[in-house]
């Protein structure tokens, strides 16, 4: 896997990982309208994706060649869930992984 990061004039722009807010419609429509470029998904738990709820939750990794370089923001607590995932996002296409180990948010 390339490391895009290397690729990237400085100074770069980021679209940062929101909650509920930058959903597969959203970066789709700053990818036409005004790209960053580094695209993140929403916060996507591990667990969740390795559950039987896991149709609901991957809907959070959906993207398009225009969202590239694309990163796949995962958070969780079981080391095991990083590593299944971490196999599983790569079979997808991600550029990245971002493991979220700090956010205020009191339910993540």
């Amino acid at each position: 896997m390339a490391n895009f990061w290397k690729k990237l004039n400085e100074p770069f722009t980021a679209l940062a990982p929101m909650e509920d807010v930058t959903d597969f419609v959203f970066r789709e429509i700053l990818a036409e309208t005004a790209p960053p470029d580094v695209f993140f998904t929403e916060f996507t738990n591990v667990t969740g994706l390795l559950s039987e709820g896991k149709k609901f939750v991957e809907r959070r990794l959906k993207y398009s060649e225009k969202q590239r370089p694309i990163v796949a923001q995962i958070w969780g607590s079981e080391p095991k869930d990083y590593y299944e995932v971490a196999k599983y996002l790569k079979s997808l296409g991600f550029d990245g992984i971002d493991i979220n180990m700090g956010c205020p948010q009191k339910k993540v």
